[in-house]
């Protein structure tokens, strides 16, 4: 976009609500205009009214992401592990081993979505206490992990 008003406005014209879509990494259009400084684009955007969703952030305390924080298995060998980990900022990412970690988004009741993946939802079990397992859905695919 990098300032091409015209150029956002074709598109959101040719594609209504599609101003409302994250980028691969979970940035809107809007956030991206922001960073890019195209106050033009910006203010179109704005009067938009819905053109930077946000992500549910219920919130989550120190306490609550330590119990599911871990090392979760599903299967043999180390790249068969989900990594659940505390950020500097409180909450939680999750990421493969020898990939690349992911931020989480928390609806309340121990449910998340990996940041840029809205469909996907992650559930830790038990609904209280130490989390034992997590699940992880995508459509019909389900992946389960055991905490080691």
């Amino acid at each position: 976009m990098l300032g091409q008003l015209d150029v956002v406005k074709a598109f959101v014209a040719a594609t209504p609500g599609i101003q409302r879509t994250r980028g691969p990494h979970g940035i809107s259009l809007l956030s991206h205009a922001k960073a890019g400084k195209a106050s033009a684009v910006v203010a179109y955007l704005e009067s938009l009214g819905d053109a930077d969703p946000r992500y549910p952030s219920e919130p989550l305390d120190a306490a609550a992401a330590a119990e599911l924080a871990g090392v979760y298995s599903f299967g043999p060998g180390a790249t068969a592990r989900l990594i659940v980990s505390t950020t500097p900022r409180g909450g939680l990412a999750i990421k493969r081993e020898g990939a690349s970690e992911r931020g989480l988004a928390h609806h309340g009741g121990r449910v998340f979505n990996p940041v840029g993946a809205e469909a996907v939802r992650i559930r830790f079990e038990p609904a209280t206490g130490r989390a034992q397992t997590v699940t992880v859905e995508d459509g019909a695919e389900r992946l389960t992990a055991r905490l080691t």
